[in-house]
């Protein structure tokens, strides 16, 4: 997650203008219905990310006077040829991605994007793989590869190809006309076409002025009319032409855009990406309790077991987490409210049959989507409403929350500091720290005798030194029973 301070003398800021959101996008966005068309004012083409564009580099490198992209491009390959285009292409992705600031830069957009999960059909000219590692979506370049499209929740469709496939990249004039043509034609250009007739679209990074997008925009477009839904354009600058290409023009950056949707969801279903954060801050945590419970003698304390299995569990279900974070579905609410549901019968499942490893295991899971849901339900939560439905606050409106004591009420900390980073079944103690954590496996010598038989059982061969390492499959979740783990 970039993190950011917004200041309007920033050079990225300044052009976040305030702005009406429609309506009509916030639920297109409810009904799955909202895709974005992105182009280079997204990417590396901004002065953000690098100090001369690739338009303006090969401009001046073959002395062309040409006043449209492609033609500059097609002036650079005859004189350079095309290994040498590619090749200086190739060389601008790879020198943003080794500087921090321009690799933030030009991913911004790409990383808000990703923890909206409904947008799931992303068009680009782009060549670059940020929507691919930022935003999970998987690629659609050749029209062949619309056969499999139904099998991925979020897609990219590169009418202008990849950088990961080389022979697929449209630069020149003559890849323009051909491109065009196919689009005209094949299956690829056939969905988009679809995509234009059935959604609400919204292009983000072209200048409506630039004849290359006109041509694309248009072949795409052909045959629609006045039956396209409505369609938008999102820029900080003057488009004069939107409305004659019949779009509406919300007039701020991309990225405030993208967050100003997040905004306007706030009390329906989107956690805030404040959440990530936590999950980190969480397991660095759950690391070091770990390690704690790997030092203690399972011969003197064979219930320890139990905190490997839930340490096990918190750590698998953080990194997941934090892992697909690119494809939102942490970030939807009522998914990770089935999900904790189904962890917490799975465990309680478990746990009646006698499967005490396998119910630590879940127990783990469970606490980290509970952690997930704990601000957000806080946020939302009101005097009268115990199933927190009511309306999100701002990230910058959590800190004037003031508890009756007069200290500030941040519903993170409070949830980072109460998770449970130790399990003892049948131990009521609460065990912040390796001391408590102590006491509790002094507490587990008398208490729930059935669980610390199994436990002797289990650690009965296991050699000093040696921990037992839960399987990483999730036992019950379905009702079907696990082994409990294996050593290493």
């Amino acid at each position: 997650m970039i993190s950011h301070v917004h200041d309007a003398g920033c050079k990225w800021c300044a052009l976040d203008l305030d702005f009406d959101l429609p309506q009509e996008v916030v639920e297109a966005y409810l009904r799955g219905n909202l895709a974005i068309f992105a182009g280079a004012g997204i990417s590396t083409e901004v002065p953000t990310v690098l100090s001369e564009t690739l338009f303006e580099r090969a401009r001046l490198r073959t002395g062309s006077t040409a006043e449209t992209f492609p033609e500059v491009m097609q002036a650079f390959q005859e004189k350079f040829g095309r290994a040498a285009l590619v090749k200086e292409i190739r060389k601008r992705f790879t020198y943003a991605d080794s500087f921090p600031t321009a690799r933030r830069a030009a991913r911004q957009f790409h990383e808000e994007l990703a923890t909206l999960p409904a947008i799931r059909d992303i068009i680009t000219t782009n060549w670059d793989t940020y929507f691919e590692e930022a935003c999970l979506a998987t690629p659609f370049v050749i029209g062949e590869d619309i056969a499999y499209h139904d099998e991925y929740e979020r897609r990219v469709y590169k009418i202008h190809g990849s950088i990961n496939n080389l022979a697929t990249l449209v630069a020149t004039s003559e890849d323009y006309e051909e491109s065009l043509a196919r689009l005209g034609s094949n299956a690829l250009g056939a969905h988009l076409r679809q995509l234009l007739a059935t959604k609400t679209v919204v292009f983000v990074g072209y200048s409506l002025t630039d004849w290359n997008f006109r041509r694309v925009y248009e072949t795409l477009r052909a045959d629609l009319g006045k039956f396209a839904p409505r369609a938008y354009v999102v820029s900080p600058f003057d488009a004069p032409e939107a409305s004659k290409l019949g779009l509406t023009h919300l007039r701020t950056s991309g990225v405030k855009f993208i967050k100003e949707i997040k905004r306007s969801l706030q009390g329906h279903c989107i956690l805030p990406d404040d959440t990530y954060d936590l999950v980190a801050r969480i397991e660095k945590r759950a690391q070091r309790a770990d390690q704690v419970a790997k030092e203690i003698d399972h011969r003197e304390y064979p219930s320890v077991v139990y905190t490997w299995f839930y340490s096990d569990a918190v750590l698998d279900a953080c990194f997941r987490v934090l892992h697909r974070r690119g494809s939102g579905e942490y970030s939807d609410a009522h998914h990770v409210q089935v999900l904790a549901r189904r962890y917490a019968a799975a465990a309680d499942r478990a746990f009646k049959r006698g499967n005490y490893g396998d119910a630590a295991y879940l127990e783990g899971y469970f606490s980290v989507m509970l952690a997930l849901l704990s601000p957000w339900m806080s946020m939302n939560a009101s005097d009268d409403d115990d199933d927190a439905t009511g309306s999100l606050a701002e990230p910058g409106e959590i800190e004037e929350e003031v508890a009756t004591d007069g200290e500030v009420f941040d519903p993170y900390e409070e949830c980072f500091e109460s998770f449970p980073h130790f399990y003892l079944p049948g131990i009521d103690l609460e065990m912040d720290g390796p001391e408590e954590f102590r006491a509790g496996l002094e507490e587990s010598r008398r208490k729930a005798p059935r669980q610390r038989k199994l436990a002797r059982s289990m650690v009965a061969n296991l050699a000093p030194g040696m921990v037992f390492e839960h399987t990483r499959d999730l036992p019950d979740l379905f009702a079907t029973p696990a082994t409990p783990g294996h050593s290493h």
